[in-house]
Order: structure tokens, then C-alpha cells, then sequence
């Protein structure tokens, strides 16, 4: 018999958004982000988005732009070279300096 659990999505966070650029009117931010969005069509930029955010806080509008995270390759995580050494190595290290110490005096 199956389980009937429902299995949950979990949301991985995509590329991040970058701030462009800050205006205080909504027509202002509108403005660049067409002039943003008519300069990537003559160069030739794809799969980039942008936005015009408000903020509460500040009471400014604010663009943002970033890479489409459907064409951006996910970043690569390093390799693991091993265990890391913890407090016990640095103990060990003292305390063999300390016998060594006394050995020399003897």
C-alpha cells in the first residue's frame, strides 16, 4: 500500500535581484526601466528581468534587475577536502609542545 503523506515543494531561493536604480515617482523608475529595457534590445541582452519595487519605509520606488534563473546554470558548491580539524587538534598541538618542553629541561 502507498503512503498517501502528501510531499511538500521546497522553494529554493533564485538568482538575486540587484537595485539599479532609486527614484522618488513611480514615473520616474517607469521611465528608466524602459530606457534600461530599450538599450538590452539594441545590444542584444536576453534573459534578464527587471521590476520597479516600492518602498514603504522610504517612500521611493526602486528598479531591480537580474539574470532569468530558468537560463542561469546553479552555482557550482566546492568539493569537501576533508573533516575540518576542530578545538581537540589545538589542544593536542599544547599539550605535546608542553611535554616537549620538558623533556628538553630533563
Amino acid at each position: 500500500m502507498k503512503d498517501n503523506k502528501s510531499t511538500k515543494a521546497v522553494h529554493q531561493q533564485g538568482v538575486p535581484w540587484k537595485t539599479a536604480f532609486r527614484a522618488s515617482s513611480y514615473e520616474e523608475a517607469d521611465q528608466r526601466r524602459n530606457e534600461l529595457l530599450h538599450g538590452w534590445n539594441t545590444e542584444g541582452v536576453k534573459n534578464m528581468q527587471i521590476k520597479v519595487k516600492w518602498l514603504a519605509s522610504t517612500g521611493n520606488f526602486i528598479i531591480k534587475v537580474r539574470r532569468d534563473p530558468t537560463v542561469t546554470p546553479e552555482p557550482k558548491k566546492p568539493e569537501k577536502k576533508g573533516e575540518k580539524k576542530g578545538r581537540r587538534d589545538k589542544r593536542d598541538r599544547k599539550g605535546r609542545r608542553a611535554a616537549t618542553r620538558q623533556e628538553q629541561k630533563d
